[in-house]
């Protein structure tokens, strides 16, 4: 979950002395849209709390600072926060996040990767892929959108899955077909076939 944390954020959070709680900070720079562990202090659990509190330091603070201070309209700090969430295995709060962030720019290739491995976690494939193809269509060099698609179109399995895989190979650049990622995938994929065909 690559994230854009930048200087500038860092140097918001300095200019700024006092030290709010970050679990009310979160709830007003998400609206209220994610669940209780980021933003409501009276059903959150307080040892959960507090390990995020532990975890998250001074990049989470600055991220947040820096939300706060440009009014809640610069997408890429959703994006790391929705990132940041998504480490910490708060999957659906990325997702809210990262939702909030496509609302401000729904042309961003990072994002939309990012937001079909969470829809990918929460069971939602057919989501995933939608977001996975929107991030192929504005950057056909992603190689995270395009593993994370052949690998869910993978496990899927059934013949239509199959040729889509086949399909996303062909259609890779040959420079991002050296990854060695979509090598990765390239076996899988011959593989899967293989066994396909001893059935």
């Amino acid at each position: 979950h690559g994230r854009r944390f930048r200087a500038r954020a860092q140097a918001i959070h300095y200019l700024r002395q006092e030290q709010d709680n970050i679990e009310d900070v979160v709830a007003e720079a998400i609206a209220g849209q994610v669940v209780a562990s980021w933003g409501d202090e009276e059903e959150a659990d307080e040892e959960e709390v507090a390990e995020i509190d532990e975890e998250d330091d001074e990049e989470l603070q600055c991220l947040l600072f820096a939300l706060r201070a440009t009014d809640e309209a610069d997408h890429e700090l959703f994006y790391d926060l929705g990132a940041r969430a998504h480490e910490l295995g708060k999957v659906e709060d990325a997702l809210a996040l990262y939702q909030r962030a496509e609302i401000l720019n729904a042309r961003d290739p990072m994002l939309l990767g990012n937001m079909g491995a969470a829809l990918s976690e929460l069971g939602r494939p057919l989501a995933a892929v939608r977001c996975y193809r929107r991030a192929l269509a504005l950057d056909q060099y992603n190689v995270n959108a395009r593993y994370n698609l052949g690998e869910l179109m993978l496990e899927r399995g059934g013949t239509i899955s199959m040729r889509g895989v086949a399909a996303l190979l062909a259609d890779t650049p040959e420079e991002t077909m050296r990854d060695a990622a979509l090598q990765e995938l390239a076996k899988m994929f011959e593989s899967t076939q293989r066994a396909r065909l001893l059935k």
